[in-house]
């Protein structure tokens, strides 16, 4: 899926966003490329459980990348725990990627929303550097084979609804041996 930015004269402040003369310009997913294996790593969260490919292996997982400052973050919550509730435990798994400057207002937001899916604190925002994460939230799914199947940034209806039809494509075809 390719993020499309409509500019005009005027109405967007930096430069890097326009066109020449304003127009279209196509931005690229964010995070590595659909289909492409996602990167090894190892990360621990912030109740001591270390994630890795391995032990997230033959799962669907969807990478939520997000801050407590982030309004469109406060926004998608619902719409993420209805699916996380949805769909079963060993076909899929959320994981936060949180980028706050401080872990108490990481705890402190879970807390306040209720979220029960593992968090993982970028401090220092070594994550989103190697990955060339730049808006929040961000989501990237993650096949059962651990590959990219889809990205996006941002919250809205429209993103909603694609993640939705991802995810659950992706739980669909890891439950069929595809």
């Amino acid at each position: 899926m390719l993020l499309l930015v409509l500019t005009a004269p005027g109405l967007v402040s930096t430069s890097e966003a326009q066109q020449p003369g304003g127009g279209l310009k196509i931005l690229p997913p964010p995070g590595p490329a659909r289909g492409t294996p996602f990167p090894d790593f190892s990360w621990t969260t912030t109740t001591g459980e270390v994630l890795t490919p391995k032990s997230l292996a033959g799962k669907v997982v969807l990478l939520d990348f997000w801050a407590s400052w982030c309004v469109p973050c406060q926004r998608a919550v619902p719409h993420l725990k209805e699916l996380d509730s949805s769909l079963p435990d060993d076909a899929f798994q959320i994981v936060g990627i949180n980028v706050d400057d401080e872990l108490k207002k990481l705890q402190g937001w879970t807390a306040t929303y209720g979220i029960t899916w593992p968090q993982v604190w970028d401090e220092g925002l070594k994550v989103v550097q190697t990955l060339q994460i730049r808006d929040f939230p961000t989501y990237i799914v993650l096949d059962s084979r651990g590959r990219v199947a889809y990205s996006t940034s941002g919250y809205g209806a429209t993103t909603s609804r694609l993640l939705d039809y991802h995810v659950r494509n992706a739980v669909q075809a890891a439950q069929a041996g595809r």
